[in-house]
């Protein structure tokens, strides 16, 4: 808006201004005298020179300039902005969903340790075919904990993104409260 207003100060100055004043004097003897003078008068308060070698004209060129810069600055911030936030939002939903996958595969590992704990205390399998579906099924678990984190993760760059804020807790508010709420 400020390089809209500058521009169009500068597209004013390239024309001629009037100040017009009022004021009744004559000394002329005659009436076609008396309007030369008025003539004269009214050309000397235009203010606007003759000759500026196109200085106006390169200021109204300029500020033009100015004020494309400043608004394609404007649009690709905005853009850049949009694009920010639908990143984030396009990696917490794969995450999410991520996640899903993950606490399905593990409910299966669940139901397959079940299974090998059976067939293995009915003398069908070997432990090994156990311990590995207990290792299958830990992996499962840190995998899960992983995506947890990295979802926390976007979720955060998201919210900073949309240019939320976070509202951090003072430490040493919190433990002076808790000092003064403990029993001595």
């Amino acid at each position: 808006q400020a390089a809209d207003a500058r521009l169009a100060v500068a597209v004013a100055e390239r024309y001629p201004r009037f100040d017009l004043t009022a004021s009744v004097t004559s000394a002329s003897t005659s009436a076609s005298s008396l309007f030369d003078d008025w003539f004269d008068t009214l050309a000397a308060n235009a203010l606007l020179p003759l000759f500026d070698a196109g200085a106006r004209k390169a200021e109204v060129t300029r500020n033009e300039s100015l004020f494309r810069q400043q608004f394609e600055l404007y649009q690709q911030a905005v853009l850049q902005a949009v694009a920010e936030v639908e990143d984030a939002l396009t990696r917490e939903s794969f995450q999410q969903t991520r996640i899903q996958h993950l606490q399905n595969k593990l409910e299966l590992n669940n139901q397959v340790v079940q299974r090998l704990g059976l067939r293995y205390r009915a003398g069908n399998v070997d432990y090994l075919d156990v311990l590995q579906a207990l290792v299958d099924k830990q992996q499962t678990e840190q995998d899960l904990v992983t995506a947890r984190q990295q979802r926390t993760g976007y979720r955060i760059a998201l919210a900073r993104a949309l240019a939320t804020g976070w509202v951090e807790a003072d430490s040493s508010q919190g433990s002076s409260q808790n000092q003064s709420t403990s029993p001595n």
